[in-house]
């Protein structure tokens, strides 16, 4: 069975403490892929509030929705983590649920933007999805994904991710999970490379054209400070 970025992040942080995973902050959605990320991750953010040109009112409305739907993701996934109830495949099926819940909820906030801060929004999201928004549907439909080339990407993904499995075997014997981050970013990069290889120019220019101008994200903090909420 093929498996995403997605599952394999989140199956290597289940190595981590509860205190660990939190502490990982927006690293943990990129090592998840982006593929669950919600907007409000983006949305809690003071740069992106500032780059989406948001008014102090929406500022103060938007940001403190978006934070409560932050703090309670993050309250869902902590239990989910520590129950180490059932297999692992039932601990993903149970996030991607919550995941779906909180997409919904988040809806509500995302009706506050105008339309230029939506546009605006889903170039960013793409950014910030990475290699995963190759392995979405309605994307690849867009820029016009072949059957060849899907067959082509999927391996892609499969062949990284045994080289990964590879590289972080002895760090998480270790509990090294700088080591396991690293080993995650330089498999992300590998994993880009061949997929540009596999686009063709047209297609690069629709995915150039849906990201927009690149927008450089805050480092993740673990508290405070600008931008320093926007972790998870």
């Amino acid at each position: 069975m093929k498996r995403t970025f997605i599952v394999f992040g989140a199956i290597a942080l289940l190595a981590m403490s509860s205190s660990q995973l939190l502490a990982q902050g927006g690293g943990f959605m990129r090592m998840m892929g982006g593929g669950q990320q919600l907007d409000c991750t983006l949305l809690v953010m003071d740069e992106v509030q500032d780059e989406l040109k948001l008014t102090d009112d929406q500022k103060e409305e938007i940001g403190e929705q978006a934070q409560q739907i932050m703090d309670d993701m993050r309250a869902e996934m902590r239990d989910t983590f520590m129950g180490g109830g059932g297999s692992r495949e039932e601990m993903m099926e149970s996030i991607q649920e919550m995941m779906e819940e909180f997409r919904e909820e988040e809806k509500e906030v995302v009706a506050l933007l105008n339309d230029d801060q939506r546009a605006r929004l889903a170039q960013l999201r793409y950014q910030r999805m990475g290699n995963a928004m190759y392995q979405d549907e309605k994307i690849q439909k867009e820029i016009g994904i072949t059957k060849d080339q899907k067959t082509a990407i999927e391996d892609a993904f499969e062949t990284t991710q045994e080289e990964m499995e590879e590289a972080m075997a002895d760090a998480r014997e270790s509990r090294d999970f700088g080591a396991m981050q690293a080993a995650m970013a330089d498999g992300q990069k590998e994993l880009a490379k061949s997929i540009d290889e596999i686009l063709k120019a047209d297609q690069k220019k629709k995915i150039a054209k849906m990201k927009g101008d690149e927008f450089e994200f805050p480092q993740p903090q673990r508290r405070g400070g600008r931008g320093g909420r926007s972790d998870f």
